[in-house]
């Protein structure tokens, strides 16, 4: 009978869970979805949004430019489809985004009740349902959500693949030499919790993800590495008897280490590829100070407006490696290895590089806030007369919780949506692009010249430029070598002519008799995009300007 009443009381207590996720999902999906279109693109969507049309109009994934794109090829395809199915147009493109982001809120819960349990589980699922972070990523035409769902997928595949549920060195009868070597072998993987299928699965995964969606995959298979090393020296000097356990993981740290030597020396490619993102710095990261802090990443989690996520990781952190929870070690591991290398090794670091492994850190502070009411809970149940009742623990984690209710983060996320253009939704700030093509269809006439900062971005909304204003564009053209037939430089986005100088600038105005200029406010700002004699050549020339509705883009008019 007690069985019995364990198990109704077990079902009872999952149909809880379930419908607490399942409200969880559709609370994200309403921050992820609702006025999805209400922004105009920014800079970096409309190449996804160009490639996935050439490919459904002509079978390749060409920019107006001519030039292939080759980045996240796995995620245009998708878009591809999407546009396939309904129109193109913002809110369309950016459902893909959308769709593996309202994926990964239910695909952390599996992950964090996989390594902890249901509550952190949840915990998990709703920080990454109110995260502003998490929001804003799933509301942008990239492959930023793609490439953390299949970092997910790739943690679950690994866990199966190698730490499954294993039998003691002990049980292992090798000596029936009978079987054969590999049957051996194979027995002691199986022994070991080891599935060579799924690890072969979780490798194929990491190569597909690194070829056709994003390279930055890489530091969690590094990751991975880290944290086989981590668990050959923890077994190594355990007291319990863990010879088994230990050989599992120095065999594993060691064919590794051996593997990626061989690719290291044998495939020239990756080595000269892997020297070049060791010392590039990419055109927007040349001016901003953000790019070059070492402390940057860590800053970002750590800042109060993010308060109090980061002390719980560091407290869940702190209690994994204590109880040396092979499972929690993972995601430290994986978590901090991106961290390392970007902030200590790279030449630059964007938040947006971590955003990927973003939801292990969201694992890891669910697991010590979790722990912490519970400990309490432990606490009061020595302590009071009604140490059993239900409602009494729920009581307590509703006054823990409270410390999320009223954190920043979490009121701003309601904001989100409603949010309109030229406003930021905490993953990127749009420019007006969309208003600033209306300004020029509604005033330019048809002989009028056009030079913008993004010409690719309004060429979307139907605005052909004839020169870009872009010395980051610019270098991008020179070190892609990017020329047409007479050999002047080219964006290689949109194709069109890149002014090389003020002098130049001055010699296009003084050639036209009529002409518009558009530039964003960002731009005009940052002297690696528009240097400063330039800025105070438009400002001064042009005494007269239009500015969109919140400023963002300044357009500038000749005639």
């Amino acid at each position: 009978m007690d069985s019995g009443l364990i198990k109704g009381y077990s079902k009872a207590n999952s149909r809880v869970y379930i419908f607490i996720l399942i409200l969880l999902v559709l609370i994200g999906t309403y921050f992820r979805v609702w006025n999805l279109g209400l922004s105009s693109y920014w800079v970096d969507e409309v190449n996804s949004v160009f490639a996935a049309e050439s490919l459904l109009e002509n079978g390749d994934m060409a920019l107006p430019s001519g030039m292939i794109y080759t980045r996240a090829r796995l995620h245009t395809l998708i878009t591809a489809l999407f546009f396939y199915f309904f129109d193109i147009n913002e809110t369309t493109s950016r459902a893909v985004s959308a769709v593996f982001g309202i994926l990964s809120i239910i695909m952390v819960y599996v992950l964090a009740k996989k390594i902890f349990n249901r509550k952190v589980g949840l915990m998990a699922s709703f920080l990454v349902s109110f995260s502003h972070f998490e929001v804003g990523w799933c509301r942008v035409t990239r492959m930023y959500t793609l490439l953390q769902f299949l970092s997910i997928v790739i943690i679950l595949l690994f866990i199966k693949g190698f730490e499954g549920e294993s039998n003691k060195w002990n049980n292992l009868d090798l000596s029936n030499t009978k079987r054969g070597v590999l049957h051996n072998l194979f027995s002691f993987f199986r022994n070991k919790g080891i599935s060579v299928s799924w690890i072969i699965v979780c490798i194929m995964c990491i190569g597909i993800v690194y070829f056709y969606v994003h390279s930055l995959i890489v530091f969690l298979a590094i990751g991975l590495v880290l944290y086989l090393m981590t668990m050959t020296v923890i077994t190594l000097f355990s007291k319990e008897d863990s010879r088994g356990e230990f050989y599992k993981y120095l065999f594993a740290s060691i064919l590794t280490v051996f593997a990626a030597l061989v690719v290291w020396f044998l495939m020239p490619g990756i080595r000269e590829l892997t020297t070049n993102y060791l010392s590039y710095i990419p055109p927007w990261a040349a001016g901003t100070s953000m790019a070059k802090n070492p402390l940057y990443l860590f800053e970002f989690l750590i800042s109060p407006f993010k308060f109090p996520i980061a002390a719980f990781f560091f407290i869940g952190s702190i209690q994994a490696l204590v109880r040396r929870d092979r499972l929690a070690i993972i995601l430290i591991c994986i978590f901090i290895t991106p961290l390392f290398f970007l902030s200590f090794v790279f030449s630059h670091r964007s938040q947006t590089y971590i955003y990927y492994v973003y939801p292990f850190f969201l694992i890891l502070a669910s697991y010590g806030f979790v722990n912490i009411v519970e400990g309490e809970w432990n606490f009061l149940k020595n302590s009071l007369l009604f140490s059993k009742s239900k409602l009494l623990k729920s009581g307590l984690y509703l006054m823990f919780f409270t410390i999320f209710l009223i954190s920043p983060w979490f009121r701003v996320v309601f904001h989100i949506p409603d949010s309109g253009d030229g406003v930021t939704n905490f993953a990127v700030t749009t420019d007006e692009w969309r208003k600033a093509s209306e300004i020029l269809k509604n005033n330019k006439k048809e002989d009028d010249l056009v030079i913008s900062s993004l010409p690719q971005v309004l060429m979307f909304y139907k605005v052909k430029s004839d020169y870009t204003l872009n010395m980051a564009a610019l270098k991008r053209s020179e070190r892609n070598d990017f020329k047409d037939s007479i050999g002047r430089w080219r964006d290689v986005y949109s194709g069109t002519v890149c002014i090389e100088s003020l002098d130049e600038l001055k010699k296009i105005i003084e050639n036209n008799a009529a002409g518009w200029i558009a530039v964003s406010k960002y731009h005009l700002e940052h002297d690696n995009y528009i240097p400063e004699d330039v800025r105070e050549f438009l400002m001064e020339f042009f005494k007269d300007y239009i500015k969109t509705n919140r400023g963002t883009i300044f357009i500038f008019h000749w005639s």
